[in-house]
Parts: structure tokens; C-alpha cells; sequence
């Protein structure tokens, strides 16, 4: 006779059906039971296995996963299911390490429950996995959440991973927030990715999770494709000759950048929308400055940049640029940024829209206007402070003599 102590969940094929078991309940009596009357009293996983899945990688086992969900949350035990079929998945599903699902080609995968797994590689096949469970209550928003390994994406791999993380990507949908979770290690990024609605790409921070793009033959590295997205916790690597236009371009509204650090910053971030929020931005110089190069572009209306740090002996001829003769920004914060020696960089505002009736201010200082009717400001070592058209403007020393942004504010 076996003893059994009957965990929340157990799986059908984990019992011995011919077996007697005594279950241990805390609190009460031990009371015989047959194999039988655990599995319908508990709170069961079904495996697919149990409904006469082979999971061998050829046969197709669509329709003993739909059944497997009749009876409860799923747990695929180690094995390859294929799925040549379109099937909808309402519960939640578990993978052992393993089990995954190859998926034929043309073929789709509604999932529309939450997805646990450990560090693997899950999804595979031709075919299209979809996590957009959107069908929420009214009032609230369901959050998708993916582990990048998920759909076969690795650190440390020679190969080109931007395929699979933008299959990864594309697996959220459109509709909800969803959040991809990265691992410490080195990702190879040769092409262009684009991130969906209030996707949020978390690393374990710069210097711990990083995109190399020395081989990057695309034009930006991420762009997103629709408002509220977020980059956070990881950094760009670039050891070649070439550089993309940008490594991220926030092309949508509220876009937040944090703790992203970026080598050889020729180009960097760009920000074309209004809303969008920087902080703690670091970077390392490493190339010669091209003209027009540089750190931040801020192209967009009520957009703040604080904390921002390069370091080097050569770097992008800007560390911050606000505005150009183009595009008219207003509203706009720039706090604290730094750079390591006045020999490289500066920090530029520029701005269309100026009012010439507000805080017209001379002094001495680090912002000098240069040659543009529109109004144009560099942040040099030295020099006079002109006409600032409507800003409060502060530069100060810090004790290690690093030039320094106190808080630079529209006012208008």
C-alpha cells in the first residue's frame, strides 16, 4: 500500500489507478482511497498524455490537448506536441521541462490563460501562438506576460536572435499590456524589431542584460508600434564600424526609457511623440563624433530627460538635443545630465516656439545661443549665456568638475 500525500494539484498519470493510497489531510483522519477517488476529489492537472496524446513531434495531438482542458489546467509533461490544427486553450497551462508545442504552419494557437514554465524553449514550428487573451472583464485590463526563452530566443548564441524575439513580441497582440522578461546574458540583434501596445521589455539591468548589435544591418533596433511601451534594465553593445539610425525610437505617445545603457553612442534615442519620459540613461563614448550626432533627440511635446551620463574621451557631438528647425517642441524638462570631460559632447536645446515676452534673462554661464533665428542652445565648458526666450537655465560644477545640467524647464 502506498501513502500519498495529496499536493494542491497532482497530474491523473502521476497515481497508480490499481493502488490503494492513504491521503494525509492536516487537521483530519487518515481515510483509505482507491487511485480513482483521489483523482476525482483533488484539484487535477490534465495531461494531455492521459487523452491520447504521443507528444513524439509527428503525430498530431490537437485533439487530446482540447479534451485534456475539460478536465482541468494542463500540464504537458516532457515530450513534443504537435498541433496541426487551430485549437483554443482557456486554462491555464503548465510545461515540465521538456514539453513544448510545435505548431504547423498556418496553423494558430489562441492561448487565453496565464502560461508557466521554467527557462525553455516552449513554442516552435511554423505556426502562430497567440497570448492576446483579451477577452477580459470589463473595467480591467489583463496583463500578458512571456519569458523571451520561451519561443527559442538564447543568450550567448551566434546566430541572430531578432526572428524570434519578434515572434515573441508579435504573440501579445494589440489590445492589453503585456510584459517580456529577459535573462542576464548577451543577446544578438542583426535586424529591425518593432514592440507592440504597452509592451514592456524588462532586463535585469545594464551591464547584466545586453543587445549586441555589431552585425545590426537594419535602421533601428526597437520601435514601437503603438503607445505606453517601456524599455527598462539592459544596455547596447556595438563594436562595429556601422551604427543603426537609432537604438530606440519612441515613435508612439507615453513611451518610458530607464536604465539603459548604450556603447559607442553615435545615435541613440530618439523621441518622436509627445508623453514620453528618460532616466537613467548612461552611456560610453567610444567612436569620433559624426555631425549631428547624438545621445537623445527629443522631437516631441511634454517629453522629461533626467539623469543622464557619458563617459569617454570621444563621443556624439550632442549629448541632449530638444527641438530642431523642424519640429516645434514645448513643455519640455531636461535634468541632470553629465559627461566625464569637456572635451566630448554638449547638451543642445532647440526650440521653434519661443516667447519672447517670458523670462528674457542674460547670464554668465554654460548656455550659449548659437547661429539659429529659431532658438538654439549648446552647453560648452565655457562661454556667455544669451537671450534664453522663455526657459530657466542652471549649470553648475560638480566637485569632481564634471560639467553639469541643474534643470533646464519650459516654461512656456
Amino acid at each position: 500500500m502506498s501513502t500519498f500525500i495529496i499536493p494542491d494539484k497532482l497530474t491523473v498519470s502521476s497515481l497508480d489507478k490499481d493502488a490503494d493510497y492513504i491521503p494525509v489531510w492536516q487537521g483530519a483522519a487518515q481515510k483509505k482511497a482507491t487511485a480513482q477517488q483521489i483523482v476525482s476529489s483533488a484539484k487535477l492537472f490534465s495531461c494531455p498524455k492521459d487523452y491520447g496524446a504521443l507528444a513524439n513531434g509527428v503525430a498530431d495531438d490537437s485533439a487530446a490537448i482540447v479534451l485534456a482542458q475539460a478536465d482541468g489546467d494542463i500540464i504537458f509533461t516532457p515530450g513534443v506536441y504537435r498541433v496541426s490544427s487551430n485549437i483554443t486553450l482557456t486554462v491555464p497551462l503548465n510545461f515540465m521541462p521538456g514539453a513544448s508545442l510545435s505548431v504547423d504552419n498556418g496553423v494558430t494557437v489562441i492561448i487565453k490563460a496565464p502560461v508557466e514554465s521554467a527557462r525553455q524553449k516552449i513554442f516552435s514550428g511554423l505556426g502562430t501562438i497567440s497570448l492576446a487573451y483579451d477577452a477580459a472583464v470589463i473595467g480591467s485590463e489583463t496583463a500578458h506576460y512571456a519569458h523571451i526563452s520561451w519561443f527559442g530566443v538564447q543568450t550567448g548564441a551566434a546566430g541572430d536572435q531578432s526572428a524570434a524575439i519578434q515572434r515573441c513580441l508579435d504573440s501579445m497582440g494589440t489590445n492589453r499590456e503585456c510584459y517580456i522578461d529577459l535573462d542576464v546574458g548577451n543577446y544578438r540583434v542583426d535586424h529591425d524589431i518593432t514592440t507592440p501596445r504597452a509592451c514592456h521589455l524588462i532586463g535585469r539591468g545594464t551591464r547584466l542584460t545586453a543587445f549586441n548589435v555589431t552585425n545590426f544591418v537594419g535602421t533601428t533596433v526597437f520601435t514601437t508600434a503603438d503607445t505606453g511601451c517601456r524599455f527598462q534594465g539592459f544596455q547596447f553593445e556595438n563594436q562595429g564600424a556601422g551604427h543603426p539610425t537609432s537604438y530606440i525610437h519612441a515613435a508612439h505617445t507615453y513611451t518610458e526609457i530607464e536604465d539603459v545603457g548604450i556603447a559607442n553612442p553615435i545615435c541613440g534615442i530618439l523621441v518622436t511623440q509627445l508623453g514620453c519620459r528618460l532616466r537613467h540613461i548612461r552611456a560610453l563614448g567610444g567612436d569620433n563624433a559624426t555631425a549631428g550626432s547624438a545621445l537623445i533627440k527629443i522631437e516631441g511635446t511634454a517629453c522629461s530627460v533626467d539623469d543622464v551620463y557619458l563617459v569617454g574621451t570621444v563621443g556624439p557631438e550632442s549629448i541632449v538635443v530638444v527641438g530642431s528647425p523642424t519640429y516645434a517642441v514645448a513643455d519640455f524638462s531636461v535634468t541632470n545630465v553629465e559627461f566625464s570631460s569637456p572635451s566630448i559632447g554638449r547638451t543642445s536645446l532647440e526650440s521653434r516656439r519661443i516667447d519672447t515676452t517670458r523670462h528674457n534673462t542674460e547670464r554668465q554661464g554654460a548656455w550659449r545661443r548659437v547661429g539659429s533665428s529659431k532658438g538654439s542652445y549648446e552647453l560648452q565648458q565655457h562661454g556667455q549665456a544669451r537671450k534664453h526666450y522663455g526657459y530657466h537655465r542652471r549649470h553648475h560644477h560638480d566637485q569632481r568638475g564634471h560639467a553639469r545640467v541643474g534643470r533646464i524647464n519650459s516654461n512656456s
